[in-house]
């Protein structure tokens, strides 16, 4: 893209509008003036040879494939940047849903836009769309080392993990959208849908996926960027309401090809990527280096292609248009850097801030029983007692407990209940902290009395038993804690794939069962369970989606079984296992 003439350019900040074409589809157009001197958004053409966009997602996903590898070691299976896997969920509308609202801060908004004449193809296109916007904010936080990645604007009915997608009927029809060139065409688009947006709070840039407006003439995308490579807060692609704008053809779900590119394209020259004065710039909003994901010959001054780097990569080279921590006196310490944008966000800040009732904060509910099942916050020095979590509550399903008993700062337990042991006489506060999948936490406290015993406890150097006196008691305790231990290594290896791990136990007597899974030294798993005597039960453990990836990765797996008998005396037995790498 060439810019007019000097004196035909207002004073920076310049807006201008850049596309993404298809290999050598579009002559170079020149840029031209309005009266008063304002740009006009003008065509680059493409006139190197190379496949950008064509075949360009498929290289993209080379880099997505490491890009997800570097997020998996650090932040687990569960997306760091929020975004729900799998399908799109949500109630399709066509205004925003403050109800369900989920992050806070300058974001990016998510449209699908239809012509009037033509079929609304929302259910064919949201998991898509969905899929799109976790994709690029995976690409976006590997480039970034892990510390940021963009902010969308999330909340369904279902969760705070998915896209807030609006779904527009424009009011032209297809032809109409056709039969004009893309800049023309993108400012069509812009007015149809400013209805729609009018009344959005907060900072916001658009993702508009335009169905059926392609014009077959090989542009994929269009989005409007500030030159303007002032390095601190003010600059203006920090104050939103910028297009980003992909065009579908109608019928194929990849829109016009290349959709991943075009939209991460796009969205990226909203923040500002890639200025003129950047080492490797085309001199018309993009780069040189031949696999970037900005980068292609735009028919700009100095498009001259280079390829520096084996795959395609968000900035190769980071010393263009994005570096994490750039060195000091390099261009991106010195010029607009979009890692400083207002529109991307640490991971743990981009999904959970709880707006108009979006993601509401789980309910976090004690009860204390004694050891028979009776309820009590009362118990002898050197008792226990069995403080349970099962009553607390989400609007989805509580994915942490922590126990912190005595107020010490410490955690004792993360089983949605356990059996504490309490040594000394006095007052022992007990604090639970519950959190739903997406952060929000919720808190609550009892107090329990601890009375000093009769008399000093006799001294003994044998094992308390679990309620039978003899040999034979603790055998059967023993024997049934052992056959459990065999199932659960059976179970182990199937809960490599599943969300979920069994335990069968008989017992001779009433009591509680205690369970934990230990892999490679890292607790993954541990629960605690009310048993009746002489009955079989199955047990049934949920294992998160940590826990199943620090299995999956095979190893060492320690298991511990405990039975707590009513008269407070307890047997153990433990086992361990290798795991194969799933």
């Amino acid at each position: 893209m060439r810019r007019a003439d000097a004196q035909d350019v207002p004073r920076p900040p310049l807006l201008v509008v850049v596309v993404l074409v298809a290999v050598g589809l579009l002559p170079p157009i020149a840029a031209s003036a309005r009266p008063g001197g304002k740009v006009r958004p003008v065509l680059p053409g493409a006139t190197h040879g190379d496949r950008f966009p064509a075949g360009a997602d498929r290289i993209l996903r080379v880099q997505l494939k490491r890009a997800r590898r570097v997020t998996k070691a650090k932040f687990g299976a569960a997306s760091a940047g929020g975004l729900a896997d799998g399908a799109w969920c949500g109630a399709e509308r066509a205004t925003d849903d403050t109800t369900y609202a989920a992050t806070t801060g300058p974001r990016i908004k998510v449209i699908y836009a239809y012509p009037s004449d033509r079929p609304n193809r929302f259910s064919t296109m949201r998991d898509l769309i969905q899929a799109d916007a976790r994709d690029m904010t995976d690409i976006v936080l590997a480039a970034s080392s892990n510390t940021k990645t963009l902010r969308f604007d999330v909340g369904t009915v279902c969760g705070a993990g998915y896209l807030d997608i609006i779904s527009v009927k424009l009011p032209r029809t297809s032809a109409q959208y056709r039969q004009v060139n893309a800049s023309s065409r993108m400012s069509m688009l812009t007015s149809d849908l400013a209805s729609s947006v009018s009344g959005m709070t907060g900072k916001r840039n658009f993702l508009v996926y335009a169905d059926a407006t392609s014009a077959g003439d090989g542009v994929a995308g269009i989005g409007s960027m500030f030159l303007d490579d002032r390095p601190g807060s003010d600059n203006p692609a920090n104050a939103g309401n910028l297009w980003a704008v992909a065009f579908g053809n109608g019928s194929d779900p990849d829109f016009s090809g290349g959709r991943l590119t075009t939209v991460l394209h796009e969205v990226s020259h909203n923040l500002g990527a890639v200025q003129d004065s950047a080492p490797n710039s085309t001199g018309a909003g993009h780069c040189t280096d031949e696999q970037d994901v900005m980068c292609y010959d735009d028919g700009g001054p100095t498009s001259t292609m280079s390829n520096p780097c084996a795959v395609q990569a968000y900035d190769c080279g980071q010393n263009d248009y994005f570096n994490p921590a750039p060195a000091g006196g390099s261009y991106l310490a010195t010029h607009w850097n979009v890692h400083r944008s207002v529109f991307l966000c640490a991971p743990s800040a981009c999904v959970g801030s709880s707006v108009g009732g979006g993601n509401p904060a789980p309910v976090a509910n004690i009860a204390v029983r004694d050891l028979g099942g009776a309820a009590t916050t009362t118990v002898t020095a050197g008792g226990r007692l069995v403080l349970d979590a099962s009553g607390s509550s989400d609007d989805e399903s509580v994915a942490e407990y922590a126990w912190d008993v005595g107020a010490d700062g410490s955690v004792e337990s993360r089983a949605a209940s356990f059996v504490a042991a309490f040594s000394s006489a006095g007052t022992v506060p007990v604090k639970l902290t519950v959190r739903d999948g997406y952060g929000a936490s919720a808190t609550a406290t009892t107090s329990i009395q601890v009375a000093a015993p009769a008399a000093a406890p006799p001294v003994t150097t044998t094992r308390p038993t679990t309620g039978n006196a003899d040999d034979r008691g603790r055998r059967q305790i023993s024997s049934a804690l052992r056959a459990s231990l065999t199932r659960l290594k059976g179970a182990l290896r199937d809960a490599q794939r599943s969300a979920r791990l069994k335990v069968r136990f008989t017992a001779p007597q009433a009591g509680w069962l205690v369970a934990s899974v230990t892999a490679n030294g890292r607790k993954v798993a541990a629960a605690s369970w009310s048993v009746k005597g002489g009955r079989s039960e199955q047990f049934t453990a949920r294992l998160s989606r940590k826990a199943r990836a620090r299995l999956a990765k095979g190893g060492k797996v320690a298991l511990r079984l405990e039975f707590y008998g009513a008269d407070g005396g307890s047997t153990v037995a433990r086992q361990s296992l290798k795991l194969p790498r799933r």
